[in-house]
């Protein structure tokens, strides 16, 4: 479908971090999320971040009860679990125990860093989740002062095996943010692989992404936000490698 897309950060599992608050408010952001044209949806509720305490067990019964509710109401609409990962030094053991969740048991990981984190950190991080055969996702790029002063740092860390995510809502803004100026130097390269909402409820942080796939679709043509929109989501649930350096 042309309006049929991959959501792969989102907060709408309840109860578990400062995402969706209750099943109630998961409902209304997934009624939100299928009229955006949502229809493959990974929630990524924080690891190592608010809730130092949750583990994969509590996150992966939650999960459970949300699809036993929702399902049948959207019947081509599919959920997959997995967790935003704070980087630290527990992050790759706690993944090779189990503790934390790769994106619906496959091979990627979504991490993140603070804003403000140095270049070197992330790079070493790169490394250290692809030695231990991960492959990660960076979350909402858009985000870190050092590829927002250095962009070409961006290709590097691909070139070592991290993959880039993009928040839907900072494309939508306009060239005076330092977010937008990024996402649009890092499609420019094709280095933007995923977009996720990274929506957090159903008010000021809710599920967006028609807007957004229409904007993408005039900064960069079809071919590449298909890619983005669909194609890469695809090659991830099955597992296979994203973007043209295999990792």
């Amino acid at each position: 479908m042309e309006d049929s897309f991959f959501d792969v950060h989102t907060h709408m599992l309840p109860g578990v971090d400062d995402g969706a608050k209750s099943m109630a408010q998961t409902s209304a952001m997934l009624d939100m999320a299928y009229a955006e044209g949502m229809r493959r949806i990974f929630f990524t509720p924080h690891y190592g971040l608010y809730n130092e305490n949750i583990c994969a067990e509590a996150f992966q019964s939650v999960f459970r009860e949300v699809k036993e509710a929702f399902l049948t109401r959207y019947e081509d609409m599919e959920l997959y679990l997995g967790n935003e990962l704070f980087y630290g030094p527990e992050t790759v053991s706690a993944l090779q125990e189990g503790k934390a969740l790769r994106m619906a048991d496959t091979d990627y990981v979504l991490v993140e860093f603070h804003p403000a984190e140095d270049y070197s950190t992330i790079e070493k991080a790169v490394q250290s989740l692809v030695l231990a055969g991960y492959r990660p996702v960076i979350a909402h790029a858009e985000r870190y002062l050092c590829l927002r002063k250095y962009p070409a740092d961006a290709e590097e860390l691909v070139y070592r095996g991290a993959r880039i995510q993009v928040n839907s809502g900072s494309l939508l803004k306009g060239p005076l943010d330092g977010g937008f100026r990024l996402i649009r130097r890092l499609l420019k390269d094709d280095l933007v692989h995923f977009l996720g909402s990274d929506c957090h409820n159903d008010r000021d942080r809710k599920p967006q992404m028609k807007a957004t796939a229409e904007k993408l679709r005039q900064m960069t043509g079809k071919e590449q936000a298909e890619r983005i929109l669909r194609g890469n989501g695809e090659r991830l649930l099955r597992n296979q490698p994203v973007g043209p350096i295999e990792i």
